[in-house]
């Protein structure tokens, strides 16, 4: 593949501009009643599927094409797509996003500590360190991300559970003291 892909700046924009729409879309406003239905658990795990394999795809278009904005654009919104599901079942935090957060700071720390033994001579003690920063930050970032994937059907569920409505028969007494059938609506708004 060429260095240069013409168009790949079209592609980026048209890449970015869905994931944002994604992320807008599958964010839950509790503000929003129209957003308070009953969410899929399918849904929600084809969210966080889908807005993650786009990103390894960007990822993969970009090293290609040896386009290091494309690259870095495409880690920078895999630290959000894996939790596309728990977003649209309410959960705007997400533990996955978390662990990815702090991991790629583990990272970042551990490559830090990688090139300071570029200048120096005596690097055994730091290269270590940096390894094992490096592999953490690694194992962290991909254990966030398939948590958050393997959370989202379940947080469409509980979001369920905390939203369903009960209708059960009820016996009650009147205000005249006459005993009556009657129904009983209850749930969590």
């Amino acid at each position: 593949m060429p260095a240069v892909v013409p168009g790949m700046s079209k592609l980026v924009l048209a890449v970015t501009a869905a994931v944002s729409l994604c992320a807008a879309t599958a964010h839950a406003d509790p503000a929003d009643p129209g957003d308070q239905g009953p969410k899929d658990p399918t849904t929600a795990l084809e969210l966080s599927l889908g807005g993650s394999r786009t990103i390894a795809k960007k990822i993969a278009i970009g090293a290609g094409a040896h386009n290091d904005g494309m690259i870095l654009a495409g880690l920078l919104t895999s630290l959000v797509t894996p939790s596309f599901g728990e977003w649209y079942a309410g959960k705007p935090v997400t533990l996955g996003m978390g662990l990815r957060v702090a991991s790629t700071l583990v990272f970042v720390a551990g490559a830090s500590e990688a090139f300071k033994c570029i200048d120096s001579d005596n690097c055994q003690n730091n290269n270590a360190a940096a390894g094992a920063m490096l592999l953490g930050g690694l194992i962290g970032y991909a254990g966030g991300t398939i948590y958050d994937i393997a959370a989202a059907p379940s947080a469409a569920r509980e979001f369920n559970r905390a939203h369903q409505i009960h209708v059960v028969p009820t016996y009650m007494r009147t205000p005249s003291g006459d005993a009556a059938m009657g129904m009983g609506i209850g749930g969590t708004f």
